[in-house]
C-alpha cells in the first residue's frame, strides 16, 4: 500500500511537469548581473569636451553599474576589469588583474582626472590599447572580451579613424559597446559599435542598457554548436548541431548527452527553429534526421527532451506532421523527413522505430550564460 502510494505521487509529479512546465517557446539567456563572467577593458574619454560635472556623473555611474557585479578573482563567475582614461594619448589605470573589488575599481575611477589643455578625442588609440590588453592578459579560455567606450565624439582632432580598430575587434570576437558622453555623439559613436550596443548617457538607464549587453556577450555556445537566431536577428538562449553520425533514435539520445553535459535531441516549438535546422542540415544533403520527439506510453501522449534529463509534454502550437500521422503503428519516435513531393523544400514529422530505424540526427543544449556557467568551451565536460 505504501508503494503504491509512493507511486501514484511520483506519477502525478511526473505528469505536473510534462503539463505545467511553461516552456513551450524558445528559451532566452539567462541574465543575473552578479553571474556575468566576462572580460572588460573600460575606455573612458577625459578631454576638456567633457565637463566635470559629466565626468563626476559618469564615473558614479560607472561604479554604481559595477555594484551588481562580482569582481572576485576567487570566484567563477566574476568579472575582470582594465581601465585607461584617454584624450590624444592613453594613460592606462589598470590591467585585467589589478583591480579585485569593488573598492578596488573606486581607487581605479579616482585616478580619472578631466584634461582641460586637450580636446582630442582619440578613440582609435584607446581602442587599439584594448586590443594590446586581451592579447597580452592571462586570458581565461571561457569568458569573453567586452570593450566599453565612454566618449565625447567618434573621433576629434588629429588622429586615426577608429573603425577598422573596431573591424578587427569585432572580427576576434569582441563586443563593442559605445556610450555617448554627448548626446550628439550618439550617431557616429554607434557606428563603432557591435549591434544594438551603442548607448547614450542621455537615454534612459544607461547602467542596464550595458549591464544586459554584458549578459549577451556571456551567452554563447560550445565548440560545434550554432546559436538559435530568428529571421529579426534576435538570439536565443538555445545552441544545435547536425551530427554527422547514423543512429537509431536511443542511441542518438544518448551519444548526444555524452558529447556535452546538458545536451539532448533537438526540440521544434515554433516553425522558425524547424526552419533554422533545416538549413543547418542543408550541407549534409540530409533526407530525413531524428529530433527529440518520442511517444510516452504511460501518460499517452508526445513529449520533447530538454536538458538533463527532464521532459515536456508536446503542445499543439506547432504540428508538421507528414498526413496520416501521428501513428504509433510506425514507431514511437519521431524523426523528420522530406515530404512526398520529391521537389519539396519542407520537412515534416513522422513516426519512427526507436531501435529498429537509423538516421542522422540534431543535438541541441542551452548556451552557456549566467545560468549555465561553462567551465570550458571545447572539452566534454
Amino acid at each position: 500500500m505504501r508503494l503504491a502510494s509512493v507511486l501514484l505521487i511520483f506519477s502525478i509529479f511526473h505528469i505536473y511537469l510534462l503539463l505545467n512546465v511553461d516552456s513551450h517557446k524558445e528559451r532566452e539567456c539567462g541574465c543575473n548581473y552578479g553571474r556575468i563572467w566576462v572580460d572588460i577593458v573600460l575606455l573612458i574619454d577625459h578631454s576638456s569636451n567633457v565637463e566635470q560635472t559629466e565626468m563626476q556623473s559618469l564615473l558614479q555611474s560607472i561604479l554604481t553599474m559595477f555594484s551588481h557585479t562580482s569582481i572576485n578573482p576567487a570566484r567563477n563567475e566574476s568579472v575582470r576589469i582594465a581601465v585607461a582614461n584617454f584624450a590624444r594619448n592613453i594613460v592606462s589605470l589598470a590591467d585585467l588583474t589589478q583591480i579585485n573589488s569593488i573598492e578596488d575599481l573606486e581607487k581605479i575611477l579616482l585616478k580619472v582626472q578631466r584634461n582641460t589643455l586637450i580636446s582630442d578625442v582619440n578613440t582609435g588609440l584607446a581602442l587599439n590599447w584594448a586590443s594590446v590588453v586581451f592579447e597580452m592578459s592571462d586570458r581565461r579560455p571561457n569568458a569573453k572580451n567586452v570593450v566599453v567606450l565612454y566618449s565625447s565624439a567618434y573621433s576629434q582632432g588629429n588622429v586615426q579613424d577608429p573603425m577598422q580598430s573596431a573591424i578587427q575587434l569585432k572580427s576576434q570576437g569582441v563586443t563593442i559597446i559605445t556610450v555617448a558622453i554627448k548626446g550628439a555623439a550618439w550617431p557616429t559613436l554607434s557606428l563603432l559599435a557591435s549591434p544594438d550596443n551603442g548607448f547614450s548617457v542621455t537615454g534612459s538607464d544607461v547602467n542596464t542598457l550595458v549591464l544586459n549587453a554584458f549578459c549577451q556577450a556571456n551567452c554563447f555556445c560550445k565548440s560545434g554548436f550554432t546559436r538559435l537566431v530568428d529571421s529579426s536577428g534576435h538570439q536565443y538562449g538555445e545552441c544545435v548541431a547536425v551530427t554527422n553520425n547514423v543512429n537509431n533514435w536511443v542511441s542518438a539520445s544518448v551519444d548526444c548527452s555524452s558529447w556535452y553535459r546538458g545536451s539532448f535531441l533537438a526540440s521544434e516549438f515554433s516553425s522558425f527553429k524547424h526552419s533554422f535546422i533545416l538549413n543547418l542540415t542543408k550541407p549534409l544533403k540530409l533526407d530525413s534526421y531524428f529530433i527529440g520527439l518520442s511517444y510516452n506510453k504511460f501518460t499517452s501522449g508526445y513529449q520533447w527532451q530538454q536538458p538533463n534529463g527532464t521532459i515536456i509534454a508536446l503542445d499543439s502550437t506547432f504540428l508538421p506532421w507528414l498526413t496520416g500521422y501521428p501513428n504509433n503503428m510506425y514507431g514511437d519516435c519521431v524523426k523528420i523527413i522530406r515530404a512526398n513531393n520529391p521537389s519539396a523544400q519542407n520537412m515534416v514529422w513522422m513516426n519512427a522505430h526507436c531501435y529498429e530505424e537509423v538516421a542522422n540526427y540534431v543535438c541541441q543544449m542551452n548556451t552557456c550564460d549566467t545560468n549555465n556557467y561553462c567551465a570550458t568551451l571545447n572539452d566534454y565536460d
